[in-house]
């Protein structure tokens, strides 16, 4: 994509100073090279603001407002541009194809898996703790048992990525003490804890933090679910005398965000 924003400035900038004549159609040239330009520049001033770190597929928008631009500059300059670019998405189009398909065929989540099995081995009395938050998603679609479960930090809805509840638990302080509070009385009853997922590990002491975004890291929700993920791993490990690992990570291929294990804790330790 840098090749391409590169090679459309520069076939702007020949034709409109060196094919001027022969163009009745400058104006949408230089339109389309000022929008691409400008364009390409506030999105990354817009995600220098935001201050997160980013995914590929967060340039989706970019790429496609760069792709109506690079069609306005290419195909008004110069004719044999669309067909070539016809052929070059064809080719384009069959090499992912060809490339790309043990991706396809590469499963999305383990959830479901998880899901499924606990739904048959965790009593009604234990207590399912899903981290990170995003996994919460597909853990409500398929998870039937009749175990209360939460997220860390608990949301109100897992309908879909709630990012407005998520913030709010951010702005909170402690917002995971009732996963605290709940993970003690399951553990002092003699029910068992499930944690699914990643959990951080930390044997350094936690700094208090204080409510979003008054942090170093602003408004940056993987610290504060590092955070929290740490907070609960390091109370079960005072507090926890027994774990095991039920279920490892998917050695097929899985989507690496949502390859979740699966690990139970019991016994109360003071």
């Amino acid at each position: 994509w840098v090749a391409l924003w590169i090679g459309a400035l520069a076939a702007a900038i020949y034709v409109l100073f060196w094919r001027r004549d022969r163009l009745p159609n400058q104006s949408l040239i230089l339109f389309a090279g000022t929008s691409l330009v400008l364009g390409a520049a506030g999105f990354a001033l817009f995600l220098k603001l935001a201050d997160f770190a980013t995914h590929p597929w967060y340039y989706v928008p970019l790429m496609a407002f760069s792709a109506v631009c690079l069609d306005a500059i290419f195909f008004t300059a110069w004719r044999w541009a669309r067909p070539a670019a016809m052929i070059f998405a064809a080719l384009t189009i069959s090499a992912t194809f060809l490339f790309e398909l043990p991706v396809v065929k590469c499963r999305q989540t383990n959830v479901d898996l998880i899901a499924a099995r606990l739904s048959t081995e965790v009593a009604a009395s234990d207590y399912v703790i899903v981290h990170p938050w995003y996994c919460g998603v597909p853990f409500e679609r398929y998870y039937k048992a009749a175990a209360p479960w939460t997220t860390l930090p608990p949301l109100e809805d897992h309908g879909v990525h709630r990012f407005d509840l998520l913030k709010v638990k951010m702005q909170t302080k402690d917002p995971i003490a009732p996963v605290i509070d709940r993970i003690t009385s399951t553990l002092q009853s003699g029910n068992r804890v499930w944690l699914v997922g990643e959990m951080p590990l930390s044997e350094e002491p936690l700094p208090k933090i204080r409510p979003a975004p008054n942090n170093p890291w602003g408004w940056s929700a993987d610290y504060y679910s590092f955070y929290w993920g740490v907070q609960v791993t390091q109370f079960l490990s005072a507090h926890c005398q027994r774990s095991a690992v039920v279920i490892d990570p998917s050695k097929i291929c899985v989507n690496p965000y949502e390859n979740l294990p699966v690990v139970v804790l019991t016994g109360w330790k003071p």
